[in-house]
């Protein structure tokens, strides 16, 4: 996809308030797709990562270093939407893995739900240490460099982040995040952006149990499917993904910058009207740059009846 073809689409919708929101949307749709970019590794590069991948858990299982998840394949009628032919469908588990659960014997930084700031995906700077005796129940997860991590309750609220650094003292994570520590051959990254995509929050809604604190369970987060092409395109894919973000951050800031001024333009607009209601303040009122809404016209024609000024008095 090329930025003259995004800038294209984003035209069609830049008058809505959530433009910026439904482009980045747009953009992981069609990077899951395999729209992005053209492919340009062959089928048995696909099948060799799939068989590496499966490799590695074997290894690791017998080793019992990680828990044993069976994985089902999928037939093709369950496959969520059409890939590309060098890609494959595979479930979370056989892309990546649990790390161990220990219970605090020392000082440790505590990664809490509340630590992530969900907005961009990442663990806040504001990072708590604790003390091993006023440990939390829940901090119990073992993560590391690279470990995605992922808020199994409430997940439509995207609390999702990758562990970008290596914590002193040594990171745990609260066991509200189900944790995937990806194998060789798969980017963290490719993970991160797969799990904020609408595609998965769909997934993951048709398995949340609950009502006030909905959540799912970390054998059907670990179950749900995932796209994934050879590890040159996920690269790629990556990059692609990051240079058009990027420009929907610089779009949703001057859009911010925009709506600024629009409303000082509204406010200076009722303002001159509140103190003259002539024809002539009636048309900025009207004016073709800015919109004022019907709600706080409301307000300022009420105001000005009350006060006598919509009338000549006598």
């Amino acid at each position: 996809m090329s930025n003259a073809w995004f800038f294209e689409k984003f035209e069609l919708i830049a008058d809505l308030p959530d433009a910026v929101s439904r482009m980045r949307e747009l953009v992981l749709e069609l990077a899951f797709q395999g729209r992005m970019a053209t492919p340009a590794t062959s089928l048995s590069e696909s099948k060799n990562l799939v068989e590496s991948l499966r490799t590695q858990r074997k290894i690791l299982e017998e080793q019992r270093r990680i828990k044993r998840r069976d994985s089902t394949g999928f037939q093709e009628d369950e496959k969520p939407f059409g890939i590309p032919p060098n890609w494959d469908w595979l479930r979370l588990s056989d892309i990546g893995h649990e790390l161990d659960q220990k219970k605090p014997v020392d000082d440790f930084t505590y990664i809490d739900v509340g630590c992530i700031e969900s907005t961009v995906g990442q663990i806040s700077e504001r990072i708590n240490v604790l003390d091993a005796n006023t440990a939390p129940s829940r901090a119990r997860k073992c993560v590391k460099l690279n470990t995605v991590i992922y808020s199994t309750v409430r997940p439509y609220l995207r609390n999702i982040a990758i562990v970008e650094r290596d914590y002193l003292p040594e990171p745990i994570a609260s066991t509200a995040f189900a944790i995937l520590h990806p194998f060789d051959g798969v980017l963290s990254k490719y993970i991160f952006y797969w799990l904020r995509s609408t595609h998965f929050t769909n997934y993951v809604s048709a398995e949340m149990k609950g009502v006030a604190y909905p959540a799912i369970s970390d054998q059907a987060f670990y179950n749900l499917p995932i796209p994934l092409p050879p590890l040159s395109e996920q690269r790629r894919i990556v990059a692609k993904v990051e240079e058009l973000m990027g420009i929907c951050d610089r779009l949703e800031l001057e859009q911010g910058d925009r709506e600024t001024s629009q409303r000082v333009l509204v406010r200076s607009s009722l303002q001159r009207f509140s103190e003259e209601a002539s024809v002539k303040n009636l048309g900025y009122l009207f004016h073709g740059s800015y919109t004022v809404s019907p709600s706080d016209l409301r307000k300022t024609i009420l105001t000005l009846a009350v006060q006598g000024k919509l009338v000549p008095q006598d």
